[in-house]
């Protein structure tokens, strides 16, 4: 199919993922305890609040932009390490770096202080 027509590829390319890791989560909480852990730790919050649509919205223009999620990021580095193509990937990862840096330390100035 053109690009001028869009490719019909993307939705499937998007929702296939999805149901792949189902029975994977259906077996863990059949098991009740892991095997290599002392206990499950599931997310406890379903709340979708700003700093949630915040950070999932800099992770998408952050993807977009460089054109890696973080994993494949570090993998494209590691496998370009002798190619000229090294830099793109490096630069990402740096980039990437820096920005959980930052973030680690934005995020301690602004959470509230707890007592304990």
């Amino acid at each position: 199919m053109s690009s001028e027509t869009g490719t019909p590829a993307w939705p499937s390319s998007w929702s296939a993922p999805l149901p792949s890791p189902c029975p994977g989560f259906y077996l863990v909480r059949k098991m009740g305890k892991p095997v290599f852990a002392p206990g499950l730790q599931w997310p406890e919050g379903q709340d979708i609040n700003c700093q949630l649509l915040l950070d999932a919205g800099l992770f998408g223009i952050g993807w977009g932009l460089a054109g890696y999620c973080p994993g494949p990021g570090i993998g494209a580095m590691a496998l370009s390490i002798h190619e000229m193509a090294f830099y793109e990937p490096l630069i990402f990862t740096v980039s990437m770096l820096v920005g959980f840096l930052a973030w680690h330390i934005l995020d301690r100035r602004t959470r509230p202080a707890t007592d304990g």
